[in-house]
């Protein structure tokens, strides 16, 4: 198993820097993203630049989060794909292993079940040759919130194998969508790669945002340690990225962040 660091966890600083802390941190990889703002993906840096760094400081480049609304209406289909395909060029180009496929999650979204998972499929069709063609793993990331149109990842799996790209996708296991959707299934074998983040207590569930994403703690109401400890029992030996979109963490010094993010590893990986 190896542990990664999410961009949003440390949004403020360059991408360079971002990778190089991660490394002196013990990461062996990175997560970047496309919605942090003026940053671009690589921060107007060519992505062969950032390949090169990555394999001169040895940390991997995870993922791209995310391609937002994939499995939005069929008629939006074309739209996607454009945007994924700049986004799997982007990756290809800096040796970045996979995208994050995020679905609708849009309380003004009427479709119903059969017609979102439909969607989902035609979705995964459309984009399954790009991935293929250009050696990119696409990620399904289910989120828990009641509103998603892809709750749980029972129905992402499902979807997934209805498709005529099985071997292309694989499930995020977020702890926090897991938690919030009150979810009991795992999925090891289809799971591609876990984001992990800890919620302190003192919120009804219906309540929760992604704000209150920080660093696990001892008093995590999630269960993170039992959820990972689970997936790993059952066969999982991927990546364990943390994901924290409080910015009391993001805002944190680099020493204090360095001593939270090492409780968090502790708390999460000690035997």
């Amino acid at each position: 198993m190896k542990i990664g660091l999410n961009r949003i966890t440390m949004p403020d600083a360059p991408i360079k820097e971002f990778m190089k802390e991660a490394k002196k941190m013990g990461f062996d990889g990175v997560e970047v993203r496309n919605d942090l703002m003026g940053k671009e993906i690589l921060d107007n840096i060519e992505p062969e630049e950032i390949k090169k760094l990555s394999g001169e400081i040895d940390i991997e480049l995870v993922t791209i989060n995310a391609l937002q609304r994939f499995n939005d209406e069929q008629r939006f289909l074309d739209e996607r794909y454009e945007e994924l395909d700049n986004l799997v060029t982007v990756a290809k180009r800096a040796g970045i292993k996979g995208v994050i496929l995020v679905p609708v999650n849009d309380q003004n979204d009427k479709r119903t079940y059969e017609e979102r998972m439909n969607d989902t499929v035609a979705a995964l069709n459309k984009f399954g040759p790009l991935f293929e063609k250009m050696d990119v793993q696409g990620l399904v990331e289910p989120l828990g919130f009641e509103i998603c149109s892809l709750r749980f990842k029972k129905d992402a799996v499902k979807a997934i194998k209805k498709s005529n790209y099985r071997g292309t996708y694989s499930v995020v296991h977020d702890t926090f969508h897991h938690y919030l959707a009150q979810e009991k299934a795992f999925f090891p074998n289809e799971t591609g790669l876990i984001h992990v983040s800890g919620v302190l207590p003192g919120k009804e569930l219906a309540d929760i945002t992604d704000s209150d994403r920080v660093l696990v703690t001892d008093n995590d109401v999630m269960g993170n340690k039992a959820q990972i400890n689970e997936l790993i029992k059952l066969g999982y030996d991927g990546y364990v990225c943390y994901e924290c979109f409080s910015e009391a963490v993001q805002k944190l010094e680099k020493e204090a962040f360095k001593e939270k993010v090492k409780e968090s590893d502790n708390l999460l990986f000690s035997k």
